[in-house]
């Protein structure tokens, strides 16, 4: 009589269902076996990252897991529960699955890139010794901090020789 290893489409091996293979001998003690579609990964989907950075996405899954840049077909990026991205300067997905024996359905990754931030400074900046010049600062980032400390949206100077201000922002 045939020997069922494993009785149910559906397996369970070491703790997780629907992943590998099961396995079937006849009454003559041959096998045949039959790979179970393995579950999709699970991942963040969404990520933040500033232009110019890296990022390392971790995922969880129960087999091999490979990375790549489209839902179907693609470049292979890589094996492994996490990926490093290269540095980004655009939104970009990624997508990842467990390809234990079969290939799951890709789980989709976003890493949305922050364009940097936009400064414009307006206002004298020649002038001679003694003079006075207000220079005002504008933008698209979370806030401003001038060279002296000063958080304002405008800054007066007086300089007595060539000096050189700085203004920053950041987001």
């Amino acid at each position: 009589a045939p020997v069922d290893m494993i009785s149910s489409d559906l397996i369970n091996v070491n703790g997780y269902a629907g992943v590998g293979y099961y396995q079937r001998s006849d009454k003559y003690g041959y096998y045949t076996s039959a790979c179970i579609e393995p579950l999709n990964p699970i991942a963040t989907p969404n990520y933040l990252l500033c232009f110019g950075n890296s990022l390392s996405i971790t995922t969880s899954g129960y087999g091999t897991l490979s990375w790549y840049t489209s839902s179907t077909g693609g470049t292979y990026l890589g094996s492994g529960s996490s990926f490093t991205t290269p540095a980004l300067t655009n939104t970009t997905t990624y997508y990842v699955q467990d390809s234990t024996c079969a290939a799951s359905t890709r789980t989709a990754v976003t890493v949305t890139v922050n364009p940097l931030p936009t400064i414009a400074l307006s206002g004298n900046t020649f002038l001679c010794s003694g003079d006075s010049t207000t220079l005002s600062v504008s933008g698209n980032g979370d806030g401003f901090e001038w060279s002296t400390g000063s958080i304002n949206m405008s800054e007066s100077f007086v300089p007595a020789s060539t000096t050189n201000y700085w203004v920053m922002t950041y987001d």
